[in-house]
């Protein structure tokens, strides 16, 4: 995640300017009116992708931003259940830090985030339960100019949607790629001919799919970093307490799919 920096600044600009809508469930707050000051936003989300596996033991990222009056926040408290999160200098977010996260069970988490005596607020999210692509093409027989591809997966439990993503392979996680939100919550779509477009012209090559599982509202600036594909855009904001605001939300990633684009 080193090029976090570079979202920062964006991610900043849409805090300054966000709707505050909605709202997450909220326990023990600090009460009061927080008047002209200790104004609080946090925005993230946390991910399970299974394709991380190969590359290390953690398949599990926290990610979240946190400012104070519209000015970035280091110093808070944030327990992702029993987890303690640490402030990353080098992405200036709060992460996990030296700590064991491979893959959870799908539970309900609490989020408790404390910044001295000012702030005191929980957040209610969710761990969702694995999903797999279980319905696609053969990966022998090419796809000659990019046509549409059904695809079908498997339901998960503690979704509120699903994604599908599509990324020339080799290029994951980079900020590149096809990512749509699947209109109704069934458990197939029909990828289109645009996944393997660029500027409506066909790229050829190897092509990685996934389908995402999501609940609330994941930070899409954050997600350019620890996704195989950015999210598609922004959900509406589903933190309003007395002194919080802003969005969060969970992530699962299926294990990818692989298909050929060729020319005629």
């Amino acid at each position: 995640m080193n090029k976090m920096k570079n979202v920062r600044t964006i991610l900043c600009l849409v805090i300054a300017v966000s709707a505050f809508i909605g709202g997450c469930e909220s326990t023990g707050g600090t009460g009061g009116d927080p008047g002209e000051d200790n104004r609080y936003t946090l925005n993230g989300l946390f991910v399970q992708d299974i394709n991380l596996f190969a590359q290390k033991i953690d398949t599990s990222a926290f990610a979240a931003v946190m400012t104070k009056d519209l000015e970035e926040l280091q110093t808070a408290q944030i327990f992702f259940g029993n987890s303690a999160l640490g402030f990353d200098n080098t992405d200036s977010i709060y992460a996990f830090t030296n700590i064991s996260t491979s893959y959870l069970a799908p539970q309900a988490i609490t989020m408790n985030i404390v910044d001295s005596t000012f702030l005191a607020e929980t957040v209610s999210t969710v761990v969702i339960d694995s999903l797999w692509i279980k319905n696609y093409p053969d990966s022998t027989i090419p796809n000659t100019n990019g046509t549409s591809m059904f695809v079908e997966w498997s339901s998960a439990a503690n979704i509120d949607g699903y994604i599908v993503a599509v990324v020339p392979a080799g290029s994951e996680y980079t900020n590149v790629g096809y990512s749509v939100y699947v209109t109704e919550l069934g458990t197939s779509t029909t990828i289109p001919p645009d996944a393997f477009r660029v500027n409506n012209v066909v790229v050829t090559g190897w092509y990685n799919f996934y389908v995402y599982g999501y609940a609330g509202s994941p930070d899409l600036a954050l997600s350019s970093e620890i996704l195989p594909v950015a999210l598609p855009s922004q959900l509406p904001d589903n933190i309003s307490l007395t002194k919080l605001t802003g969005h969060f939300g969970s992530i699962v990633v299926s294990r990818k799919k692989m298909i050929q684009v060729v020319s005629n």
